[in-house]
């Protein structure tokens, strides 16, 4: 019985050991994702639906149980407030599109009207890198 046992693990053993050779190195983790929002305050009760993100984007994405005008209101105020200059955009009565820029960080805003007393709104901030001069071949 023992000669068997034996047997049988001699005959294992390098089977398992070959089945590790055959697979793919891991690939790497990914680059660590940007946190370019990290300043941008989210509006009081808001409720993550989306977050993604690059190395040099991010964008987040919210609803809340708040008026359209309220949620537009706290982000012309506090943006202003944290030195963010409004670059542009474009409003009605139902949603808000706004571009503002502060050092290298570029910043999206969009807030829509969901209900009478409730709202979506969506950040996306990337960073502004400068272009590389052209090597010339000197």
């Amino acid at each position: 019985m023992r000669t068997a046992t034996f047997v049988c693990l001699a005959m294992i053993v390098p089977v398992l050991a070959a089945c590790g050779r055959d697979r793919a190195p891991a690939a790497p983790p990914p680059p660590p994702r940007a946190q370019v929002l990290r300043d941008v305050p989210v509006y009081p009760g808001s409720m993550a639906m989306d977050t993604t993100g690059t190395v040099d984007a991010e964008q987040h994405r919210f609803a809340v149980a708040a008026r359209f005008d309220s949620v537009t209101a706290f982000y012309r105020g506090r943006l202003s407030a944290l030195r963010w200059q409004f670059m542009g955009g474009r409003s009605d009565s139902t949603q808000l599109d706004m571009l503002a820029q502060r050092g290298d960080t570029n910043l999206w805003l969009h807030i829509e009207k969901a209900g009478e007393h409730s709202s979506q709104y969506t950040l996306i901030a990337s960073v502004v890198r400068k272009a590389e001069p052209a090597d010339s071949g000197r």
